[in-house]
């Protein structure tokens, strides 16, 4: 349709002015732009070799890198890039695990899109309580890393692919093991408190849909979860119901991870719900590059692997007519 191209080539800009989130490489720019993100993901690296972050050790501002960093081998087959994001990765995981450890394969820590704090959690929190919540949204970036750094280490023939193997499992079943709510069908926000940890019962619609698309919720709650999602005409919230008035932020990319979600467990209902908002959202807003995240990974389901590129198409009914993409380099 001419809204789909035209706020396609409109989010173009993006990927030659505006910065790239290693959230943004993980979607789509690791395929639409592999130097620039391999650039990008470059500068988010200290000089001791390490990913740096914004107020550590109380937010995890580069959470997607390592799942970043394995898209854009995925997409260049650059061996080179792959010791180095590798190395990267090995370095900041040790340093911070002593640190961010919350025990049972968790960690403590806030995730970059809960900002400011004072939107998603209690006005009596402390920074200090905010670190100390064991966040959702965290632990699956935390869980994409291990993962990842499990398959390098296989494409490197490393002896450590076993031990990341190991926790990454760990991670995921403790995940499905604690946030899980099965009468609600998604995922709790974060466990907060000292000595006896409460989950809360608000739905954290960012983590719900990532926690399908890194495969950590097994197809039957993929299902359940996308079913039961929370739904408004503007589009999804990130938080709903928020701790405060600021956590009811409708953001872009929680359109667009709930679309790739949606397409994944194939409910056209879902993703034509992420569609409207998403291109009601683009009319206003300075251009991003979330439609074409939404229409590469959802509508036309692209998966980059070290053995190739692949597609898995789910259109709508309701989205009549032929549908091509064209001069996509790879």
């Amino acid at each position: 349709s001419r809204m789909a191209d035209a706020l396609f080539t409109k989010s173009l800009a993006g990927y030659t002015s505006a910065p790239l989130s290693s959230t943004d490489i993980y979607l789509s720019g690791a395929i639409m732009d592999p130097d620039r993100s391999m650039t990008m993901l470059r500068s988010m690296v200290s000089d001791d070799g390490t990913i740096h972050h914004i107020g550590y050790p109380l937010r995890a501002s580069r959470e997607a890198w390592a799942a970043a960093a394995w898209q854009v081998y995925c997409a260049t087959g650059s061996e080179s890039w792959l010791k180095e994001a590798y190395s990267v990765i090995n370095r900041s995981y040790r340093r911070e695990i002593s640190v961010t450890s919350a025990g049972r394969g968790l960690i403590h820590g806030t995730p970059s899109y809960m900002s400011p704090s004072t939107a998603f959690f209690p006005s009596w929190m402390l920074p200090a309580d905010e670190f100390m919540t064991i966040c959702l949204g965290t632990n699956l970036w935390h869980y994409a890393t291990l993962s990842t750094a499990t398959a390098m280490a296989a494409r490197l023939k490393l002896k450590a692919e076993r031990d990341w193997e190991d926790s990454a499992d760990a991670t995921r079943n403790s995940i499905n093991d604690n946030f899980w709510v099965p009468a609600t069908s998604f995922y709790g926000q974060y466990f907060y408190g000292d000595m006896y940890p409460i989950l809360s019962p608000s739905a954290d619609n960012y983590a719900n849909a990532l926690a399908v698309i890194l495969g950590v919720a097994t197809p039957e709650m993929a299902s359940r979860l996308m079913a039961s999602r929370p739904s408004r005409p503007e589009g999804m919230p990130t938080v709903f119901p928020p701790a405060n008035d600021g956590g009811n932020v409708v953001m872009p990319v929680t359109q667009t991870l709930q679309g790739i979600a949606a397409a994944m467990v194939g409910d056209e209902e879902a993703l034509l719900a992420s569609i409207g908002a998403l291109w009601c959202m683009s009319l206003d807003e300075t251009p991003s590059i979330q439609w074409p995240s939404l229409l590469l990974r959802g509508l036309f389901g692209l998966q980059l692997t070290p053995e190739g590129i692949s597609f898995s198409p789910v259109i709508p009914g309701k989205l009549q007519g032929r549908k091509s993409l064209t001069s996509l380099r790879y």
